[in-house]
């Protein structure tokens, strides 16, 4: 799980931002090819000076889309930040409680799903376990399938590896190809 680069985005350049993640990314896949790597957008930012602020965004509208491109292009899992507001900031940049809460409920959407966790928010994804079915998981960009676990755990039952799929991209496991 990757949630990274606000800081470097407020004081430098979209493109250098990027250039880290994409290292950081490579770097993760092959040190772990069998992982699954998850990105977080960047959060939104309310700063007082109108100025900062719409530069800020504009920075943060740009890198975002880049995120996207490069979770459909390398087969990764994105969350969106999309419901973030004011009032889940102390000081328009680090999260009060409430936005903590947000912050983490936007992961375990993404989360819960992978790790068989039914919550309101993700039953949806369940219906229809242990068939190839295909979904979205509630902000994010990607398409969901239940994974095959056979010989990812060392446990005795071919039944028990088979029925510990999670949601995931449909070409994660072209990922390598």
């Amino acid at each position: 799980m990757l949630q990274d680069g606000s800081n470097d985005l407020q004081e430098g350049e979209v493109d250098n931002v990027m250039n880290e993640y994409e290292l950081l990314v490579d770097l993760i896949m092959n040190t772990y090819p069998d992982s699954e790597v998850v990105l977080g957008q960047i959060l939104p930012r309310f700063y007082n000076d109108h100025f900062k602020k719409k530069e800020f965004e504009t920075k943060r509208y740009q890198l975002n889309i880049l995120l996207k491109d490069l979770s459909e292009d390398k087969c990764l899992i994105l969350v969106t930040f999309d419901d973030m507001r004011r009032t889940d900031y102390v000081d328009g940049i680090h999260l009060n409680a409430t936005g903590v809460k947000n912050y983490v409920r936007n992961f375990k959407n993404i989360f819960n799903p992978m790790v068989n966790v039914v919550t309101q928010y993700n039953l949806h994804i369940k219906q229809g376990y242990g068939q190839s079915t295909q979904s979205y998981i509630h902000n994010s960009t990607k398409p969901i399938q239940n994974k095959n676990y056979y010989n990812t755990r060392n446990v005795g039952s071919d039944t028990y590896n088979q029925n510990r799929g999670y949601g995931q991209n449909k070409n994660f496991q072209n990922r390598s190809n």
